[in-house]
């Protein structure tokens, strides 16, 4: 699946509002490619068993939202919340 750049506009009123971005990696475990043990070490991020490292939404902690970003990106889909 390609990931290439996104862009888009808000309207609000008369003005419009740009916004961008870039898909991010979701491949915490720098491997080849997303897979079940990127899953799983964002599942221990989130437990406290690993060093949280991959705050994916930007949030200030790894949670449940990036457990389930990390699953969206292995079925394929954006690594976006």
């Amino acid at each position: 699946m390609s990931r290439g750049p996104r862009a888009s506009s808000l309207r609000i009123g008369v003005r419009a509002l740009a916004a961008s971005s870039s898909p991010q990696s979701c491949n915490v475990t720098g491997d080849s490619q997303p897979s079940v043990a990127d899953v799983q070490q964002i599942i221990n991020e989130a437990l406290g068993a690993l060093p949280a490292k991959n705050d994916l939404n930007g949030d200030g902690v790894t949670n449940v939202i990036d457990v389930q970003i990390v699953v969206n990106d292995v079925l394929g889909f954006d690594c976006t919340i």
